[in-house]
């Protein structure tokens, strides 16, 4: 609570004294260690986002052992951002590599084992993310865009 108001008035007064841009100003609170989120809950801006689209994914993966296979290749825990849908991925990342069943009971073992399921809202919030979805036929699609917001995000931080 006291860094984000810290944080808050540093950008207030770098704007006083410097005039930089707000979204300027952001990206170099990113630079010096903050993460997105943080800069978000501090700053009000969103980055680039699909975070119905990543729940969505993430419980596709969990209802589809072959829909795995299809995105595997397209994203990266860093590619999510939600920090928890980042976790639930890396473990079903793990799992696939390991040539091990992707499902709800396997994933919360997986993050129990990585001590990260309490992390990421624990067994109910990894059921919760099959609830939402309708098909896995469109997995490959859904990553794409993740990984489209994912690259957005990286430009935008990239440009200053």
């Amino acid at each position: 609570m006291i860094k984000d108001r810290i944080i808050a008035n540093l950008i207030q007064e770098y704007q006083k004294v410097h005039g930089y841009d707000p979204d300027i100003l952001a990206l170099m609170f990113y630079r010096e260690g903050m993460s997105i989120n943080e800069i978000n809950e501090v700053y009000g801006k969103i980055q680039p986002q699909a975070v119905d689209i990543e729940e969505v994914l993430i419980g596709a993966l969990m209802l589809e052992q072959d829909a795995v296979l299809l995105v595997i290749d397209i994203l990266e825990p860093e590619s999510f951002y939600k920090d928890e849908h980042a976790i639930v991925f890396k473990a079903i990342r793990e799992l696939a590599s390991d040539q091990e069943p992707v499902d709800i009971l396997t994933v919360t073992e997986k993050l129990r084992a990585m001590k990260k399921l309490e992390e990421v809202g624990g067994a109910h919030f990894v059921s919760e993310l099959t609830s939402r979805v309708a098909t896995a036929a469109h997995v490959e699609y859904h990553a794409k865009i993740i990984q489209q917001k994912y690259i957005q995000r990286i430009l935008i931080g990239s440009s200053c």
